[in-house]
């Protein structure tokens, strides 16, 4: 779960993420923003994915307004 604020309210903020220091981003959706510029976003991270470190970027307005965040991806082991 994502979550966020500082965005135009009631426009639409799209999602990507990318590997830090990469240049390939995947997008992951898109939610609008309430109306305090607020936003959350939500989506289950694939089993397939790689571990590590990842960057998720939220953009509006052709990324003039924007913000990043890093996280971790862990593989478990099943007991």
């Amino acid at each position: 779960k994502l979550t966020g604020t500082g965005f135009k309210p009631s426009l639409r903020v799209t999602l990507d993420v990318r590997r830090p220091f990469a240049d390939k981003r995947a997008r992951l959706g898109s939610v609008t923003a309430g109306r305090k510029g607020g936003v959350v976003f939500t989506k289950r991270i694939s089993r397939s994915t790689d571990a590590g470190r990842w960057v998720v970027r939220a953009c509006q307005r052709q990324c003039r307004i924007k913000a990043t965040a890093r996280f971790w991806v862990a593989k478990i082991k099943p007991v």
